[in-house]
């Protein structure tokens, strides 16, 4: 997908442009280049078009397609329309065997670019199996939501993934 976008005829004006003193086009071009990506990143992010998640169980089963056999934390964000509908899947971390890191500007930021309702976080705990979410897992989910309530984006859940099956934290009454 990348590779479409650093190959666009755009991305040839900029190498062009950047040898040359020209600050003003190649700050033109430079935006052009990132309408694009967002463009492509839309398109190729709608892998359920038309399936619903209106639950934690079915929120769950899609996460689970999500998860190999991992030996880190890896943390994903689903967008949603108003109609529970997927729109968008990103890989916002990789951390380590026991924890993960998330900036919520980067979460919201794709909301914002694919016009999502709503997000829901996924992020499985590899080493032992345990869901039993942590002070961590907590605190994050706070930060996410309070963050996501000052721009009008939800976050419908957080659903943490092991080999033994799942929690909810909106189940848990920690959301």
């Amino acid at each position: 997908m990348r590779k479409a976008v650093y190959q666009s005829e755009d991305f040839m004006l900029l190498r062009r442009f950047s040898d040359i003193n020209v600050p003003i086009q190649v700050e033109l071009v430079k935006k052009r280049i990132q309408i694009v990506e967002c463009r492509l990143i839309r398109k190729t992010s709608l892998l359920y078009e038309r399936r619903l998640i209106n639950s934690p169980e079915m929120a769950a089963a899609l996460g689970q397609q999500l998860f190999e056999a991992y030996d880190k934390e890896y943390l994903y964000a689903v967008y949603l329309t108003a109609k529970c509908e997927p729109i968008a899947i990103e890989l916002i971390s990789i951390g380590t065997l026991n924890a993960t890191f998330v900036c919520p500007r980067d979460v919201i930021k794709t909301a914002l670019l694919c016009s999502a309702h709503g997000f829901i976080i996924f992020h499985n705990h590899p080493s032992g199996g345990d869901i039993i979410p942590s002070k961590e897992d907590i605190n994050m989910t706070k930060r996410l939501k309070e963050a996501s309530q000052l721009i009008g984006v939800e976050l419908i859940d957080h659903i943490i993934l092991s080999d033994i099956g799942y929690v909810s934290l909106k189940e848990r009454r920690n959301l």
